[in-house]
């Protein structure tokens, strides 16, 4: 869910008065344990007794029995709501009445995205449930029951990243698709089919930054290879943060935003170094994998220190086993979901449910290695990284210079 604001809110008029207040869904509602689902929402209007209507400003976060989606809007009877935006407000769902979509084509898209979001829960509820559970985690990224057995097993095994929405879905979407079209119509249509797939994926699942931003980057890294331009991937990565800055300023207070980008630095700016030390001995597919997870964990660790306190440093194996298992995991999950047979769903489902075993036992080991609880080591760490990236700026500058000054003798 997005950050709400810590701004005061507005109903127009004396809030004692007010009998409803009309709002606009700003994200998708997400379930909680006690069955109640929170979604914020950004005011509209509100009415008084004397059912007099004026404007009404700011965004609230509610939580209700009631299962609502992006873009929908609803009234909110005798809502005596505080002047204040920073907590969670209960409401009775006999007090939220839904309205129809106003006929304008943003409105209008919204509501195919949530008739299509509807089909899709259906389709993923007929898996088992702890299947489905999981399934849904990955593919759309809402998490039922946070606080799970194997969410936190995920946790603890330094692997929640997999949970989240990020470049890694993106990768397993397109990378296949590309994989399984590229050898029928080519490696361009192949890439268009995957571009079209991720716009769909992304609007459906309604981007949070990390997922934004993969998606970005995605379509930048595509029009420069089909393009024949081959810039430094580090100065894509810069364009991209620039581009979704630009999209979307608020985003870079994000927590995911800011862990994505850093992860991202470290695999571009030293994975390479760090699989060059590791023996050689190690295929070649773990040892790239090896070296995009420490340096992921080298340029996120300060972060992640500052704001929980804890790392798990096994995250840097656990994905070796988890990221295969995952990606065969979703891409079954995905054809289970076409209008198949009934009995070729069947031994799908039933594949989904031995490689859960798999996902489930493999998350529980690596959760029962040791992980680092300090704070000692948080400014060290972003000296050190700080550092490095002015020291690689500053090269890439002089070598740029010398170049240009050699061209111009």
């Amino acid at each position: 869910m997005q950050k709400i604001s810590p701004v005061s809110v507005s109903s127009g008029q004396n809030n004692k008065y007010v009998i409803q207040i009309s709002a606009r869904v700003l994200e998708d509602s997400k379930e909680t344990n006690g069955g109640f689902s929170i979604f914020p929402v950004e005011l509209l209007s509100s009415s008084n007794l004397n059912l007099t209507t004026t404007s009404a400003s700011g965004k609230l976060a509610l939580a209700s029995k009631i299962n609502v989606y992006k873009g929908q809007r609803l009234i909110l009877k005798k809502a005596n709501l505080p002047l204040q935006s920073n907590s969670i407000i209960f409401v009775d769902k006999k007090k939220i009445t839904l309205l129809d979509s106003e006929e304008t084509w943003h409105l209008k898209i919204l509501d195919k995205r949530e008739k299509i979001l509807k089909q899709l829960k259906k389709r993923i509820n007929r898996m088992q449930k702890e299947i489905s559970i999981l399934f849904t985690a990955l593919f759309t990224g809402f998490k039922e029951n946070p606080d799970s057995e194997l969410f936190l097993s995920f946790r603890r095994a330094g692997a929640s990243h997999i949970l989240a929405l990020s470049g890694m879905h993106l990768g397993i979407l397109s990378f296949g698709i590309i994989f399984l079209l590229k050898f029928t119509v080519g490696k361009r249509m192949s890439f268009l089919v995957a571009f079209l797939t991720i716009l769909f994926y992304v609007f459906l699942t309604d981007a949070g930054s990390s997922l934004t931003r993969a998606a970005i980057f995605f379509v930048l890294l595509g029009v420069f290879v089909l393009t024949g331009i081959r810039p430094d991937i580090f100065h894509i990565l810069i364009l991209c943060f620039v581009i979704q800055i630009i999209i979307d300023a608020e985003s870079c207070y994000n927590l995911s935003f800011q862990l994505s980008y850093l992860a991202l630095s470290g695999i571009i700016l030293i994975s390479e170094k760090i699989n060059l030390k590791i023996p050689g001995i190690v295929p070649p597919l773990i040892r790239s994998t090896l070296s995009a997870s420490i340096a992921a964990q080298i340029f996120t660790a300060p972060l992640v220190l500052y704001y929980f306190g804890t790392i798990y440093p096994v995250g840097i194996v656990s994905g070796i086993f988890l990221v295969p298992l995952v990606t065969v995991f979703i891409w079954i999950g995905i054809i289970a979901l076409l209008p198949l047979p009934y009995f070729i769903q069947k031994i799908l489902f039933w594949i989904m449910d031995i490689i859960y075993m798999l996902i489930k036992g493999s998350a529980g080991f690596f959760s029962k290695f040791p992980f680092v609880i300090s704070k000692s080591a948080i400014y060290l760490f972003m000296y050190i990284l700080i550092f490095y990236l002015i020291i690689r700026i500053g090269n890439d500058f002089i070598q740029k210079a010398r170049m240009s000054y050699s061209k111009k003798i």
